[in-house]
């Protein structure tokens, strides 16, 4: 989970943007903001994640292990706290990033700012691959092939159910 939030953020961080012709400077801080956010938003998940399968970890041994079975009320409160926390940092990054994104489309004039797309290289309507565009996405949905880091990604999206049913499908 660690590296898919890594992979997603590094993705974002590769993503081109067309710049409009008027306001460009401001237009550039804007989006070097709405960036950050994101970017601070996937940080704020990964600290998340880590926590929890840390609790995940005490959980284990504080039930193993007779002695310690008296802090297993404290290490429950923890995925809970978690949890609250996530959705209190997702709404607070989520909200900032709306506020951005609506300057953003203000800048625009109404009207939404991207690049381009070369239909040279796409082949049957969904499939699009480019070497020389390091994005990881074009336009809204189309993912670029051409970009090796995409196949990383979708091997630990395939990879990640099996390795989290590995034990029950072992026991």
């Amino acid at each position: 989970m660690q590296l898919i939030a890594l992979l997603v953020k590094y993705g974002l961080w590769q993503g081109e943007i067309a710049q409009p012709v008027e306001n460009a400077a401001e237009y550039a801080v804007r989006r070097e903001q709405f960036l950050k956010l994101n970017m601070n938003l996937w940080d704020w998940l990964r600290v998340l994640i880590a926590v929890k399968f840390a609790e995940s970890s005490l959980d284990v041994v504080f039930f193993s292990i007779p002695r310690y079975r008296f802090l297993l009320t404290e290490v429950r409160v923890i995925p809970w706290a978690t949890a609250v926390l996530g959705i209190l940092g997702a709404g607070f990054y989520g909200y900032r990033l709306f506020m951005v994104n609506r300057k953003l489309k203000a800048m625009g004039g109404g009207r939404r700012v991207s690049p381009q797309i070369d239909r040279s290289h796409l082949h049957g309507g969904i499939l699009y691959y480019n070497p020389a565009d390091p994005s990881w996405f074009v336009g809204k949905y189309l993912i670029n092939f051409a970009n090796k880091w995409v196949y990383v990604f979708l091997v630990c999206l395939l990879c990640l159910p099996l390795l989290m049913f590995w034990p029950m499908l072992n026991s």
